[in-house]
C-alpha cells in the first residue's frame, strides 16, 4: 500500500473540506485517485449505468475487463 497516496489523499479532501463548498461528489475525483494509485490494473467507472441486482452504485471496480 502507498503511504504516500494516502497522504495525498487525506490532504486533498481535508483542503477540500476546509473550504466549506464540498459535496459528496466533490470528493470523488480524489478518491478515484486514490483507488488508481492503490489498485494497479483496476479498472474503475464513476457513476456507472443502473445494475439490476444493486441499483446505481458510486463506482464499479473490476478486474479484466469484467
Amino acid at each position: 500500500m502507498s503511504a504516500a497516496a494516502i497522504r495525498a489523499y487525506i490532504k486533498a479532501i481535508a483542503e477540500r473540506h476546509r473550504r466549506g463548498d464540498a459535496t459528496e461528489h466533490s470528493y470523488r475525483g480524489d478518491l478515484e485517485t486514490l483507488l488508481r494509485e492503490l489498485l494497479p490494473g483496476v479498472d474503475i467507472t464513476n457513476e456507472p449505468r443502473r445494475i439490476t441486482d444493486c441499483g446505481a452504485p458510486d463506482y464499479v471496480l473490476a478486474r479484466g475487463g469484467v
